[in-house]
């Protein structure tokens, strides 16, 4: 898995240590520390030991993204986000971001604090599930 530079982390993203899912709380660039909230409290962390969190389709449709199949053999579609046009392209195995099924991709997503990114620019106020 791959290491999160602390510049690609905001306040409430979602992230993985010690294999359980903790939300960002506070970042601390000098010194590379978060300090991160889960279920069993806070903990203050060099961010060496903090992972992200897969994007995956399970995550996808338990936060009401909705799945739609272009192609079954080739395993694409594409997700709407909570019944808006932005979406999620899905193939090969791969997210990427778009604006409309059929648009270029704009970026590609692999974690969860990505897509939390994603929402957050585009005003979407999304409480995400784990």
């Amino acid at each position: 898995m791959e290491h999160i530079k602390i510049t690609d982390l905001s306040i409430g993203d979602w992230v993985m240590y010690d294999l359980q899912p903790y939300m960002i709380v506070s970042i601390d660039g000098e010194s590379h520390h978060v300090i991160i909230s889960g279920s069993d409290g806070w903990r203050d962390k060099h961010i060496d030991y903090i992972e992200p969190i897969c994007i995956s389709r399970k995550f996808l449709e338990l936060n009401g993204a909705e799945y739609i199949e272009i192609d079954e053999d080739e395993g694409s579609g594409f997700y709407y986000v909570d019944g808006i046009k932005p979406i999620l392209n899905y193939s090969n195995g791969k997210y990427a971001f778009s604006f409309e099924a059929g648009l270029p991709d704009i970026c590609q997503l692999k974690y969860v604090h990505q897509l939390q990114h994603i929402y957050r620019l585009l005003g979407i106020d999304k409480e995400i599930t784990l």
